[in-house]
């Protein structure tokens, strides 16, 4: 994947800055930058899990996806690499459905307890889409 996201720095909380070229990639990306930063270690094969968010606007709809992925990690016990978006809109009916590609965690060098609106940017830019995001660690 390519290396579109940078770590910010950031007193207490651990900040994510992604760009990509469409709201897709983005969201896909912020799934990667996500579960990149605990530098887990998996054992096993993948792990593929099915992941329907629907929320009231733009910014709700990244942050509530980002979170159900990382309840779903917890209570699995897998980290996600990858997603595969089905069906999404970000206009009006704002839903993202997909699948996440993963795998059983090992050990990681620590967690995340949630992502949040502090601070949050999604704004397009000189024709990219930019994210900016902080996760309680």
């Amino acid at each position: 994947m390519e290396n579109n996201y940078k770590i910010l720095r950031h007193t207490a909380d651990l900040k994510i800055k992604i760009w990509a070229r469409d709201l897709k990639k983005l969201f896909s990306l912020a799934l990667f930058s996500l579960f990149q930063t605990i530098n887990a270690k998996t054992k096993g094969n993948f792990v593929f899990r099915k992941i329907k968010v629907k929320s009231n606007d733009l910014p709700s709809l990244f942050v509530d996806f980002l979170n159900e992925s990382l309840c779903l990690s917890q209570i699995k016990k897998e980290v996600f690499f990858d997603f595969k978006i089905k069906k999404s809109s970000f206009e009006k009916d704002f839903f993202i459905e997909g699948l996440l590609k993963g795998k059983k965690i090992e050990s990681a060098d620590f967690d995340i307890k949630a992502v949040t609106y502090h601070q949050l940017k999604i704004e397009k830019n000189k024709g990219k889409w930019i994210a900016v995001f902080l996760c309680d660690i």
